[in-house]
C-alpha cells in the first residue's frame, strides 16, 4: 500500500514538472510573439508617418497617386509577411506547448 502510495506520489510530481515546463515554454513563446507584434506596429506606424510626409510635400496629383499606390503596395506585402510570421509564431506555440507532454504520448501498436 505504502508503495502504491508513493508511485502516486512520483507520478502526480512528474505530471506537475511536464505542466510547469509546458507552461513555461507557452510563455516564452507568448512573449515572442507580442514582441514581433509591438516591433511590427511600430514599424507600420513609423512607415505611415513617412508616407504621409511624402505625401504633403509633393505638388502633383500624379505624383500623389503614385506614391499612394506604393504605399498600398507596399502595404499589403508586408500584412501578407507579417501574417505569415504570426502562422509561424503561433504554431511554435503549439509545439512548444505540447512538447513536454510527447513522451508521455501513448502508442498503439499498429492493426495488422
Amino acid at each position: 500500500m505504502a508503495q502504491s502510495v508513493d508511485d502516486l506520489q512520483r507520478l502526480g510530481r512528474e505530471r506537475l514538472d511536464v505542466m510547469v515546463q509546458s507552461a513555461t515554454a507557452t510563455t516564452a513563446s507568448y512573449r515572442s510573439l507580442v514582441t514581433e507584434t509591438a516591433e511590427a506596429m511600430k514599424r507600420s506606424v513609423e512607415e505611415a508617418a513617412t508616407t504621409v510626409e511624402k505625401m504633403a510635400a509633393v505638388r502633383s496629383l500624379d505624383a500623389l497617386v503614385a506614391l499612394q499606390s506604393d504605399y498600398a503596395r507596399g502595404a499589403v506585402e508586408t500584412a501578407v509577411m507579417r501574417w505569415t510570421r504570426m502562422a509561424e509564431l503561433q504554431s511554435q506555440i503549439v509545439t512548444a506547448m505540447a512538447a513536454p507532454f510527447q513522451p508521455m504520448a501513448v502508442t498503439r501498436p499498429a492493426a495488422e
